[in-house]
């Protein structure tokens, strides 16, 4: 994506309309997923493994903590993508 020219107002505008379109692209992919039992299935063990329902602590190594905490940084995005396209199908 190219970026924003924040004196044009059509190439804003240009990237908003770029925007909303991958939002909404990522919703349908989710909500795909989440229609089949297995797809909810698959998505609970990502989540799961990025430990975003546990601590990510692990003692005397900070370095470990900290990858640990971006694994669960990603499992807490793709949980918001899940929840903002089907929060029902979620529970």
């Amino acid at each position: 994506m190219e970026p924003a020219n924040a004196s044009d107002r059509k190439s804003i505008r240009r990237q908003e309309k770029a925007a909303a379109l991958a939002d909404l692209q990522r919703r349908e992919v989710i909500t795909e997923i989440m229609a089949t039992r297995p797809g909810r299935s698959w998505l609970w063990d990502i989540l799961a493994a990025a430990s975003i329902f546990s601590s990510t602590h692990v003692p005397g190594d900070p370095h470990a903590s900290a990858f640990q905490e971006g694994r669960r940084s990603g499992g807490l995005a793709l949980l918001s993508d899940i929840l903002a396209a089907c929060p029902d199908q979620f529970i």
